[in-house]
Protein backbone atom coordinates (compact mmCIF):
# COMPACT_ATOMS: atom_id res chain seq x y z
CA UNK A 1 0.00 0.00 0.00
CA UNK A 2 0.98 3.54 -1.25
CA UNK A 3 0.55 5.90 2.29
CA UNK A 4 0.75 9.81 1.45
CA UNK A 5 0.54 12.40 3.97
CA UNK A 6 -1.36 15.51 4.42
CA UNK A 7 1.58 17.54 4.49
CA UNK A 8 3.45 15.57 1.18
CA UNK A 9 -0.52 15.74 -0.37
CA UNK A 10 -0.24 19.91 0.14
CA UNK A 11 3.70 20.14 -0.84
CA UNK A 12 3.05 18.51 -4.43
CA UNK A 13 -0.38 20.32 -4.91
CA UNK A 14 1.49 23.76 -4.02
CA UNK A 15 4.04 22.52 -6.57
CA UNK A 16 1.60 21.87 -9.22
CA UNK A 17 -0.33 25.22 -8.57
CA UNK A 18 3.04 27.23 -8.68
CA UNK A 19 3.88 25.30 -12.09
CA UNK A 20 0.40 26.32 -13.38
CA UNK A 21 1.00 29.58 -12.03
CA UNK A 22 4.65 30.16 -14.03
CA UNK A 23 2.82 28.65 -17.09
CA UNK A 24 -0.06 31.29 -17.16
CA UNK A 25 2.94 33.74 -16.73
CA UNK A 26 5.05 32.91 -19.63
CA UNK A 27 1.72 32.98 -21.67
CA UNK A 28 0.64 36.47 -20.79
CA UNK A 29 4.11 37.82 -20.84
CA UNK A 30 4.51 35.80 -24.63
CA UNK A 31 0.99 37.67 -25.85
CA UNK A 32 2.41 40.73 -24.40
CA UNK A 33 6.01 40.95 -26.17
CA UNK A 34 3.45 42.32 -29.51
CA UNK A 35 1.86 44.71 -27.51
CA UNK A 36 5.47 46.35 -26.24
CA UNK A 37 7.13 46.15 -29.51
CA UNK A 38 3.41 48.45 -31.12
CA UNK A 39 3.63 50.47 -27.72
CA UNK A 40 7.76 50.97 -28.64
CA UNK A 41 6.75 51.89 -32.51
CA UNK A 42 3.91 54.33 -30.94
CA UNK A 43 6.33 55.95 -28.85
CA UNK A 44 9.16 56.65 -31.74
CA UNK A 45 6.21 58.25 -33.64
CA UNK A 46 4.94 60.15 -31.15
CA UNK A 47 9.13 61.25 -30.54
CA UNK A 48 9.60 62.00 -34.46
CA UNK A 49 5.67 63.99 -34.05
CA UNK A 50 7.06 66.01 -31.29
CA UNK A 51 10.48 66.83 -32.81
CA UNK A 52 8.66 68.26 -35.76
CA UNK A 53 5.89 70.22 -33.88
CA UNK A 54 8.79 71.91 -31.94
CA UNK A 55 10.86 72.57 -35.66
CA UNK A 56 7.17 74.13 -36.71
CA UNK A 57 6.67 75.88 -33.87
CA UNK A 58 10.61 77.59 -34.12
CA UNK A 59 9.68 78.50 -37.46
CA UNK A 60 6.34 79.89 -36.80
CA UNK A 61 8.33 82.06 -33.74
CA UNK A 62 10.77 82.97 -36.70
CA UNK A 63 7.83 84.56 -38.60
CA UNK A 64 5.71 86.02 -35.96
CA UNK A 65 9.60 88.06 -34.86
CA UNK A 66 10.00 88.85 -38.37
CA UNK A 67 5.83 89.63 -38.91
CA UNK A 68 6.70 92.50 -34.83
CA UNK A 69 9.83 93.85 -36.75
CA UNK A 70 8.09 94.50 -39.79
CA UNK A 71 5.29 96.42 -37.88
CA UNK A 72 7.58 98.10 -36.40
CA UNK A 73 9.20 99.07 -39.28
CA UNK A 74 5.88 100.09 -41.15
CA UNK A 75 4.79 101.94 -37.90
CA UNK A 76 8.27 104.41 -37.80
CA UNK A 77 7.54 104.58 -41.43
CA UNK A 78 4.02 106.07 -41.03
CA UNK A 79 5.59 108.14 -38.17
CA UNK A 80 7.86 109.71 -39.93
CA UNK A 81 5.71 110.35 -43.22
CA UNK A 82 3.46 111.70 -40.40
CA UNK A 83 6.18 114.21 -39.63
CA UNK A 84 6.86 114.83 -43.05
CA UNK A 85 3.11 115.80 -44.23
CA UNK A 86 3.51 117.93 -40.89
CA UNK A 87 6.49 119.49 -41.98
CA UNK A 88 4.71 120.17 -45.67
CA UNK A 89 1.40 121.62 -44.08
CA UNK A 90 3.34 123.74 -42.53
CA UNK A 91 5.17 124.90 -45.34
CA UNK A 92 2.12 125.30 -47.32
CA UNK A 93 0.45 127.36 -44.24
CA UNK A 94 3.42 129.70 -44.11
CA UNK A 95 3.16 130.45 -47.77
CA UNK A 96 -0.40 130.92 -47.82
CA UNK A 97 -0.03 133.51 -44.67
CA UNK A 98 2.98 135.13 -46.90
CA UNK A 99 0.78 135.49 -49.85
CA UNK A 100 -2.39 136.74 -47.87
CA UNK A 101 0.23 139.35 -46.13
CA UNK A 102 1.40 140.59 -49.62
CA UNK A 103 -2.03 141.08 -51.00
CA UNK A 104 -3.15 143.21 -47.88
CA UNK A 105 -0.06 145.47 -48.17
CA UNK A 106 -0.92 145.89 -51.67
CA UNK A 107 -4.47 146.47 -50.88
CA UNK A 108 -3.40 149.09 -48.20
CA UNK A 109 -1.45 151.01 -50.87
Amino acid sequence: MITISVQQLLTYLLLIVAIVAVAILAVVFAKLIPTLKSLSKTMENVAEMSTTAKEDLDSVQGIISNVATTATNISGVVAGNRSTVKAATNLVNAAAGLARLTKNKDKDK
